[in-house]
């Protein structure tokens, strides 16, 4: 199976664990049964992103949305998402922000009563999703704002409300200037890696696959960009994605442990 050649060249590039998130409805439970049969490495986050929302029946998605609670719970997800706003969408589809915000905002609150972290695609709306977040009472719920590529101005911002980062492939884009330049500003304790797979890849890859194997790719990229040494940032990472994602990933909670990883932050 493909999955199995992906997770053995992952394995090989030393990534600890996977999160898959879901992004629409009929995927859930697919989900699941991947990370079931890779329980040790895969954990599944359920959500509905919004560039699926053209593709639902309203009634659909209502139901979704009613039930993804309760799917979340059975099974196992370690995050609700990946859902939040997008810009095209609203462009090019006709599913306006405000529609998109109340699909958001009931993400939102089913993380909150599960506890559970909230997967934050963001495109081409930072000001519209900020202002959702910053309107809300207090978020009780580590936000991962996934594939940032929003300007360094905007960091602050985010971290006021307990964001984290997503940094994937598009740092190794040598037109990419603005990721990059958000990419050095970010405090380290606040930065996951990823693939962004299937849409992003890393620069030079002719297959354009964003396979789990680049996010070592990635995270050695980001280290040039910090000037620091990948090993440490990937001590670094690693204890952010344990505590972003405070249940699941047992297996490497416990191989930190036994490393006896020093808990001091970075200071870079």
């Amino acid at each position: 199976m493909e999955i199995e050649r992906f997770l053995e060249q992952a394995l090989g590039q030393e990534v600890l664990g996977i999160v898959v998130p879901g992004t629409h409805p009929d995927t859930w439970d697919s989900l699941a049964l991947l990370r079931a049969s890779h329980p040790q490495h895969i954990e599944i986050a359920v959500g509905i992103h919004p560039e699926v929302l053209p593709e639902i029946p309203e009634e659909r998605l209502s139901d979704a949305l009613m039930g993804l609670e309760k799917s979340a719970v059975e099974l196992g997800a370690v995050a609700i998402g990946e859902c939040g706003l997008d810009g095209h969408t609203a462009k090019c589809f006709g599913i306006r922000i405000e529609h998109q915000l109340q699909v958001l905002s009931h993400h939102l609150e089913v993380a909150t009563r599960l506890g559970l972290p909230l997967i934050v695609h963001v495109l081409g709306a930072h000001g519209a999703a900020l202002a959702f977040f910053e309107s809300q009472k207090a978020i009780k719920v580590p936000l991962i704002i996934h594939a940032f590529n929003g300007p360094k101005e905007l960091i602050p911002r985010w971290l006021r409300l307990g964001a984290f980062f997503g940094i994937g492939p598009s740092i190794t884009w040598s037109k990419a200037r603005r990721p990059q330049e958000s990419a050095r500003a970010l405090p380290l304790n606040r930065i996951l890696i990823e693939t962004d797979a299937p849409w992003t890849w890393v620069e030079g890859n002719p297959q354009r696959s964003g396979e789990p194997k680049e996010a070592r790719l990635v995270l050695n990229a980001l280290a040039s960009l910090r000037g620091i040494e990948a090993k440490e940032l990937e001590k670094c990472t690693t204890r952010n994605t344990l505590l972003a994602f405070s249940k699941g990933f047992e297996s490497i909670r416990a191989t930190m442990a036994r490393q006896a990883l020093s808990s001091e932050p970075l200071k870079n």
